[in-house]
């Protein structure tokens, strides 16, 4: 099978729910799930390493919204330099690789 197809299938048999309904379903007796709010820093050292966190956070949810968006188009798990399939591997390791061995 290959991993454009299976991307599908997983997505049509695990849908995504919103964050509420998710909430709603969970046992009363489970622990609250926390907000994703940032906590402050504990002083103005740390406020660099907050925002590096927050720049390679952004950049990997960046990388996983464009790796959905090849699969809606049927262009997943093909190099973006040259379309000739990435190896298996390189998308089981990374699934958000868009280049082929060759072009990265």
């Amino acid at each position: 099978m290959s991993v454009v197809k299976y991307a599908r299938t997983m997505s049509q048999d695990a849908p995504l729910h919103p964050v509420n309904e998710v909430v709603d379903s969970a046992d009363a007796a489970q622990p609250a799930i926390p907000t994703a709010t940032p906590a402050a820093p504990a002083d103005a050292a740390d406020a660099p390493d907050a925002k590096a966190l927050a720049a390679t956070m952004r950049s990997e949810l960046d990388a996983v919204e464009h790796a959905l968006g090849r699969i809606d188009d049927e262009t997943y798990g093909n190099c973006e330099a040259c379309s000739e399939p990435i190896a298996d591997e390189v998308l089981r390791s990374t699934p958000t690789a868009n280049l082929c061995g060759q072009h990265a």
